[in-house]
């Protein structure tokens, strides 16, 4: 078994042969502690998942990916191969099953199936994603939202190149611990269209993908795992600064992952965390870095 810690949730990983190296991004870390069961257990198989059908909405999507099922058990699936991936949030456990061809297809095992197969365990943990970059900006955790486009990359890359450390390019994960709100990165690269990059000369980004985007290695950048939340940054303007928006915000939050509606506990949680931590709005990435860094 690969064993591998995030945000405090120890993983377990188990690969039949003929499954690529899984590649994990660096801010997963290795776990040195082999005495207990991780609280997740990964199982990854070759062969086609017999077909699997799990009662209930659809409960997560990622792409064309969805998850049916509840908090208790749900089946993932894919509109041209069907069910791969099973999960039981509460209990722990994550099996994928996919032809070898299509396992060799995949440019990222990590990102396009695993992470996608974690959101709901991590959440059944108190971990959730948010639809969000953030930066570790002189001690302070600044966690920038927003609608796909609206440019929370490029204000995540202005804030380092003004002194930050790149927490979460897109993808945030945020608890509770006491009186505090964290906030943790799994350390991704970097994507954005050539006309950020082009504001960045002194970065270089490698070869376009094929949603026209462009990645940076992340060594390039400061960076670091966690820190905790000081400030949340939404995009809009005055006219949504009404606490009657506060779903609203909690949407766009949660966009990227919850699919059929707000799921309730992530709704409470970050209605407590609104009410806790400051919110500003921004119209453009240079308005969220002038207010970060002021």
């Amino acid at each position: 078994m690969i064993r591998r810690k995030f945000a405090g949730i120890s993983l377990g990983f188990e690969a039949e042969d003929g499954i690529p190296n899984v590649g994990f991004p660096h801010g997963i870390f290795m776990e040195f502690d082999n005495t207990v069961d991780p609280d997740i257990h990964v199982i990854l198989r070759t062969g086609a998942m017999e077909a699997k059908k799990a009662e209930g909405p659809i409960y997560l999507k990622r792409g064309v990916f969805t998850a049916t099922g509840s908090k208790d058990y749900m089946v993932w699936t894919h509109p041209d191969i069907g069910a791969f991936m099973e999960v039981w949030p509460r209990k722990g456990l994550l099996i994928a099953s996919l032809n070898e061809k299509y396992w060799n297809r995949l440019s990222s095992i990590f990102e396009q199936i695993i992470l996608p197969g974690l959101l709901a365990p991590f959440a059944a943990r108190g971990l959730h994603a948010m639809h969000a970059s953030s930066v570790d900006i002189h001690g302070h955790g600044i966690m920038i939202s927003g609608p796909s486009g609206c440019g929370k990359t490029t204000a995540a890359l202005l804030l380092v190149a003004n002194g930050g450390r790149l927490i979460a390019d897109d993808l945030t994960f945020m608890c509770r611990e006491g009186d505090f709100y964290w906030i943790h990165g799994m350390g991704e690269s970097p994507r954005a269209s050539d006309y950020v990059w082009q504001r960045f000369p002194h970065w270089r980004p490698g070869r376009t993908d094929l949603t026209g985007k462009r990645s940076l290695n992340p060594d390039t950048l400061s960076w670091t795992r966690c820190t905790t939340l000081n400030h949340l940054y939404m995009f809009g303007n005055n006219a949504i600064r009404s606490t009657s928006n506060v779903s609203r915000i909690i949407t766009d939050l949660l966009s990227l992952t919850y699919h059929a509606g707000v799921q309730g506990a992530a709704m409470k949680r970050l209605s407590r965390m609104i009410e806790t931590v400051p919110v500003s709005y921004f119209e453009t990435p240079e308005d969220a870095a002038n207010l970060a860094i002021h």
